[in-house]
C-alpha cells in the first residue's frame, strides 16, 4: 500500500528567498509578479521581480512532498521513502524586447532523496548473493542523495517584464549535479557483527545501484503555470 503526503513551503523560508532578491537592490518601481505552476517533480509557487524590460530575478520553491512505499530489491522488501523537495534562485534574460522567450540561469537548493531501509526481527535480506535473517534490532539503509546546491540552466517562456495581469508560464531546464549512494547497517548488520557481513560483500551488492545513479548528471525540470502581475 502507498502512503503519499504533500508538505508546502513554510511562510518564513519563502520569505527568505524573496527577501534576498530586494537586499540586491532591486527597485520598487519595478513590476512584480507571483506565479504557480506543476511539472514533472510536483508544485511550484514563485514569486518574480523585474530589473528592467530584459531582465527578471525571482525565486520559487518546488516539491513533490514525501512518498513511502514497501519495494523489493534483490529479493529484499525495503520500505522507502522519498522526499522531493527544491527552492531556486533565478535569473531570466529576455534576448528580445518583444518575445516571451527567455534564458534562465542561476542555483537550486535541493533536498532530494530515496532512503531505502530494511529491518526488524524475522526479516531476510540478501547481501551479494547471501542470505540473513535480521534480529529486532538490526537495520539496513541504503540512501541515493542529490546535491544540497546545484547550478540550474534552462529556457523558458513568460514572466516577462513589463506585461501587467495574466499570464502563462514554462520552463524547461537541467540542475547539474550527481546522485549518491551511501549505506549503514546497524546491529549485527554491522561490521564485526555476528551475521558476518563484510563492507566488500556491500558494496558488491550496491554496485548496480551506483552505477545507474551514476549515470545521471542532471535533473531535469518541465513545468507549466500560470502568473500574475502587478
Amino acid at each position: 500500500m502507498r502512503r503519499i503526503s504533500k508538505s508546502f513551503p513554510a511562510l518564513t523560508t519563502f520569505a527568505l528567498l524573496t527577501a534576498t532578491l530586494f537586499t540586491a537592490g532591486l527597485s520598487s518601481a519595478q513590476a512584480q509578479e507571483v506565479y504557480v505552476g506543476a511539472g514533472v517533480f510536483g508544485l511550484q509557487l514563485g514569486y518574480a521581480h523585474a530589473i528592467n524590460p530584459q531582465l527578471n530575478v525571482r525565486a520559487d520553491y518546488m516539491t513533490l512532498g514525501s512518498r513511502s512505499e514497501t519495494s523489493n530489491e534483490s529479493n529484499t522488501e525495503y520500505k522507502s521513502q522519498l522526499n522531493w523537495n527544491r527552492k531556486a534562485l533565478l535569473a531570466d534574460w529576455f534576448p528580445s524586447e518583444t518575445s516571451g522567450f527567455r534564458v534562465t540561469g542561476g542555483a537550486t537548493f535541493n533536498s532530494i532523496k530515496v532512503d531505502l531501509t530494511a529491518g526488524g526481527a524475522g526479516q531476510k535480506v540478501d547481501i551479494n548473493g547471501k542470505s540473513y535473517v535480521l534480529g529486532a534490532n538490526d537495520s539496513l539503509n541504503i540512501q541515493v542523495k542529490f546535491p544540497q546546491t546545484t547550478p540550474y540552466l534552462g529556457i523558458g517562456w513568460g514572466l516577462k517584464p513589463g506585461i501587467k495581469g495574466w499570464g502563462f508560464h514554462t520552463d524547461l531546464g537541467v540542475s547539474f549535479g550527481r546522485f549518491r549512494v551511501t549505506e549503514t547497517r546497524q546491529g549485527e548488520l554491522a561490521n564485526g557483527g555476528k551475521l558476518g557481513v563484510s563492507q566488500s560483500d556491500v558494496d558488491k551488492e550496491l554496485t548496480d545501484v551506483r552505477d545507474s545513479v551514476a549515470k545521471l548528471k542532471i535533473l531535469p525540470q518541465l513545468t507549466i503555470g500560470g502568473s500574475y502581475s502587478f
